[in-house]
């Protein structure tokens, strides 16, 4: 509209709108891992943190993450910064290829290049999806047609807006804006519904959402049905709050499943409490004062930036170079590689040692030795190796565990509508009976949530 571009105040922009939260939601994230993660996953948070203040998350968890939104994934505190790192990257590269090539086109020319562009993204995306599904998530090229649509969206209200308030509408137009605005907001809705995991992601279905967004974008004008259902305060609240939102909620849940296996509702509930506690003081505390310059300076924002950069930087290299600091737990913990192991690993005599109703596994370590017992299910089975590796050969150890058989003492396992075979009262009347009434120490593990 100027007839005049300024790079650098359009990367302030973006840098003001999006650093600040996002390096104090990194720097706590990291005091508390400090205090809430084994060695192992230490490391990696770490890296995770580092890679988030490079503007490289979305490759980081290329190669460390199995799947998004499986299991594991969601115990990965700052999972959720891939996106930053795609949108950071787009607004790196995109502003300067595209005035590279701006001015060879007209303003039709210009729109059938990026429509072009954007195509070439989403068939990439298409093509990688079906033989690398992950390097098609995360990848920056695979998802600019995503980022693409938003500023054609934009070259489009400059160069030739509809529906524009200055302009006095007639019945017809009124009609067309709403049904748009509507249709728009219909498939927002149709793709929170139907898409889930199993939908390929990113993929055709994708487009459901991306012209929904769209279509309100463009359409709407302010005085349309949807604009007027948008606008209102708690919607306009929860729109402000949405960034901040988006930053907490997710190392907000992923430490608490790292110390609690099965959330609740009332789990959940809580959490998210906290989450809109802590979005509504990042917005006013952190967020509105570091986007207005009149009170903070570009050079107050650079080196305030900087700073916290080099801090989390520093932390995140320190904990690395030092293997994620096992020396903050007791060895049993801290020498534990908890993805190594499954519940078949552990085996003695070509016999797995899970679900044995006798001879079971151990460990001789010799009679002065402490001895360690361990009963659980499954789950617990999962650690065995781990476990025998930490305590090393310093204790005598003896494992009876049966999945879907935790000790709980006079109770036994219905499955089917009938009594368990093998998790029966009597049973763990007998893994009482291998403590001999000896000086032991019982380890007792499971998943007890699902009993």
């Amino acid at each position: 509209k100027s007839g005049s571009i300024n790079l650098f105040k359009f990367w302030e922009r973006r840098a003001r709108r999006i650093l600040p939260l996002l390096l104090v939601v990194v720097l706590v994230s990291q005091i508390y891992s400090w205090y809430g993660l084994l060695p192992d996953a230490l490391l990696q948070f770490m890296g995770s943190a580092l890679s988030s203040v490079a503007f490289i998350p979305n490759i980081f968890f290329y190669f460390t993450t199995t799947e998004y939104g499986a299991e594991p994934a969601l115990l990965k505190p700052l999972l959720h910064t891939w996106s930053l790192g795609v949108e950071e990257q787009f607004y790196l590269i995109a502003p300067i290829f595209l005035l590279a090539v701006a001015s060879r086109f007209t303003n039709l020319g210009l729109l059938r290049f990026l429509l072009t562009i954007s195509l070439a993204s989403f068939l990439l995306a298409l093509y990688l999806t079906t033989i690398d599904p992950q390097l098609s998530f995360f990848l920056p090229f695979t998802r600019f047609w995503e980022l693409l649509a938003g500023a054609i969206v934009a070259f489009l209200q400059v160069r030739y807006a509809f529906g524009s308030t200055l302009v006095k509408l007639s019945i017809n137009q009124n009609f067309l804006i709403n049904l748009a605005t509507i249709l728009g907001l219909a498939l927002i809705f149709t793709s929170v519904i139907t898409l889930n995991e199993a939908t390929p992601h990113p993929g055709v279905a994708r487009l459901i959402p991306i012209i929904g967004v769209c279509l309100v974008l463009y359409f709407a004008n302010g005085i349309d049905i949807v604009s007027r259902i948008l606008s209102v305060k708690p919607l306009r609240v929860l729109g402000l709050l949405s960034y901040s939102l988006y930053l907490w909620h997710y190392p907000i849940f992923a430490f608490a499943r790292v110390n609690i296996a099965d959330l609740t509702l009332t789990d959940k509930f809580i959490l998210i409490i906290i989450s809109f506690a802590l979005s509504v003081i990042s917005y006013l505390a952190i967020e509105r004062p570091f986007r207005n310059k009149d009170l903070i300076s570009v050079k107050m924002f650079a080196a305030c930036s900087l700073s916290m950069v080099c801090i989390i930087s520093s932390a995140s290299a320190i904990s690395i170079l030092n293997g994620g600091f096992p020396q903050r737990f007791p060895p049993i913990l801290s020498n534990q590689n908890l993805g190594a192991g499954n519940w078949y690993s552990y085996s003695q005599n070509a016999v797995v040692c899970l679900n044995r109703k006798e001879n079971f596994c151990r460990e001789i370590a010799g009679p002065e030795k402490p001895t360690i017992m361990a009963f659980g299910d499954s789950h617990l089975s999962i650690l065995s190796e781990s476990l025998i590796s930490a305590l090393g050969s310093d204790f005598n150890y003896l494992e009876a565990n049966v999945s879907g058989c935790p000790l709980i003492l006079n109770t036994y396992l219905i499955q089917n509508g009938n009594p368990s075979e093998i998790c029966m009262a009597e049973f763990n009347a007998r893994r009482m009976e291998l403590t001999g009434n000896k000086q032991v120490t019982v380890i007792l593990g499971g998943r007890f949530q699902e009993y």
